[in-house]
């Protein structure tokens, strides 16, 4: 007997996979259209009312150490941010060197739902129809 949120698990997972399958059509076509462009020497063209443009831009990086090297340390702290590492922050906190309970002070946690897919063996199936059921 297939339960209503058996039916909407598999919808999901139908969404997801469809998902996915344009993810990869629309990287594809991203391919073959930066391919065609510079074929034709081209940036931009209209198909359909709606223009297609390829433009290069750019992302910058910083690096804060060399920053630092460079700039007055009052500059330097009016330009930066201070983010706390969590791996470094569990691993003082395991190491003692930050008590538990001032790392839970500074800690702000939000929480959020996650869907998870994953193929599972059929003696996981049973594991879960028998949790379910309970």
């Amino acid at each position: 007997m297939t339960t209503s949120a058996d039916q909407a698990a598999k919808a999901f997972i139908a969404a997801k996979e469809a998902l996915e399958a344009a993810e990869a059509a629309k990287k594809e076509a991203e391919s073959q259209l930066k391919l065609a462009y510079a074929k034709s020497g081209i940036e931009m063209t209209v198909v359909d009312g709606i223009k297609v443009t390829i433009s290069e831009s750019s992302r910058s990086s910083y690096d804060a150490e060399v920053l630092a090297g460079l700039i007055k340390p009052a500059l330097f702290k009016k330009v930066t941010k201070v983010a706390v590492d969590a791996d470094k922050l569990k691993a003082a906190v395991k190491t003692e060197l930050i008590a538990q309970d001032v790392a839970d002070a500074a800690t702000k946690t939000t929480t959020f739902t996650r869907i998870l897919v994953a193929p599972v063996s059929s003696e996981s199936k049973s594991n879960a129809r028998a949790t379910s059921a309970a």
